[in-house]
């Protein structure tokens, strides 16, 4: 089952606020079993703040890093 996740709002506020701009890395863990990719709203986040390396966990302990590049979706790649 390949299903979506959201990065939620209130952390991306929380770092903002705190002036924070630049990021090495985010890590996205989500509650669900299989596989997961971030939904739109989540892309245009780590497209905006070019965030390009990804690590996607569950809560079992499963983890998958992967690059900006490789995660978002052609149409919406930068050229």
């Amino acid at each position: 089952m390949k299903t979506s996740c959201r990065i939620k709002p209130a952390a991306v506020d929380c770092v903002i606020s705190a002036g924070k701009r630049e990021f090495d890395a985010i890590s996205i863990v989500a509650d669900i079993e299989g596989t997961y990719t971030p939904d739109e709203l989540s892309y245009k986040f780590l497209l905006e703040f070019n965030i390009q390396e990804i690590i996607l966990a569950d809560l079992k302990g499963n983890t998958k890093v992967m690059k900006l590049e490789d995660l978002v979706p052609y149409k919406t790649r930068r050229r």
